[in-house]
């Protein structure tokens, strides 16, 4: 049985951006959470959840972005 979300992706993705901004402590934890998804992923398991995939990769691109505008400042 599969289960479906009747709200738009981008908002789904953009709710989950902000909850992991606030529980994944720095760019370890990004990194941490995105290899479990990864793995979940590869594993073909019931744990992937692709929101939580885009949201992770959005957010790693952020930071990504933010650390080199701010370095190079």
């Amino acid at each position: 049985m599969r289960a479906f979300r009747c709200e738009e992706g981008e908002a789904q993705v953009q709710r989950q951006m902000q909850r992991l901004a606030v529980f994944c402590n720095g760019p370890a934890g990004l990194a941490r959470a995105l290899r479990d998804v990864r793995k979940a992923a590869r594993s073909g398991g019931a744990g992937y959840d692709p929101v939580r995939h885009a949201a992770l990769l959005r957010l790693m691109r952020l930071k990504a972005r933010d650390g080199i505008a701010g370095g190079a400042a």
